[in-house]
Parts: C-alpha cells; structure tokens; sequence
C-alpha cells in the first residue's frame, strides 16, 4: 500500500501518527514506539514541523545516521522485541515538470516513516536508566 503523506498532513497528529522535525531524545523515541505499540499502533514522521505542518525535510546526511539510531534505540529499549519499518520518503514540495529547470534540492525533501504495528504479544515496555516503564496512548 503507497504511503501518501499529503493525506496524514491534512488529517494532523493523532492517536496513531506523531510529526517530529528534528529527531527526538532516545527516551520520547522509546516511550512513542512501546505507546503505539500497545495500542493501535501508528507512524513516526520526522522532518514535519508538528503545529503547522510544515514539511522541513532531512539532510541526506542525516537520514542514515537517524535510521540507525532508530534502530539501534527500538532494539536496545523497547522489549519484548520490536520490528520497526523505517523508510525514506521523498516529498514533492511543487508541481513542476518542465525538466530543464529541475533542481532536485527545490523539489524533494526527505521525511524519516517509523511505522510500527499494534501488537498482540503482551505489553510492551522500554528501559531507561535501569527503569522499566509502560506507556499506551488514550
């Protein structure tokens, strides 16, 4: 199924979807992941603006530094174990097609998807400083 973000910017932050424009400390990313988790699960989109919405982007350099600790933080906090579906999504921020005038820094940001699937395993939980902690979202 195609990821559309137009369609989660005009429907706005809700039970199962988080906008971050910067990459959030290792304990909101756990306590998000173990929320979504033990409820209807839901997606992270980091590179949004959360109250307008804005699509600010992620430098390609950033990408992958972030998608690894991402990984790194969902593997070493949240338990049981957790499989997040982290992806690149490419934004068209105009409607251009004239392709002599293409420039690929004006036309496309890049936005970080977590998506994490409700789970039926138990609860789920996250460690921080030797603390074991549970979160749903109501």
């Amino acid at each position: 199924m195609p990821f559309h973000l137009r369609t989660y910017l005009e429907k706005g932050e809700g039970k199962t979807i988080e906008f971050k424009e910067t990459l959030p400390s290792k304990n909101q990313i756990a306590k998000t992941v173990v929320a979504f988790s033990n409820t209807a699960g839901g997606k992270i989109i980091l590179g949004i603006e959360d109250k307008s919405k804005a699509v600010k982007g992620i430098s390609e350099d950033q990408i992958h530094a972030w998608t690894d600790i991402i990984g790194n933080v969902i593997y070493d906090q949240c338990y049981p174990n957790i499989i997040p579906e982290i992806s690149m999504i490419p934004f068209e921020e105009k409607n251009s097609y004239d392709l002599k005038k293409l420039d690929r820094k004006n036309l496309w940001k890049l936005v970080i998807k977590i998506f994490i699937m409700k789970k039926d395993l138990g609860v789920y939980n996250y460690e921080y400083t030797k603390t074991v902690f549970t979160f749903i979202f109501i």
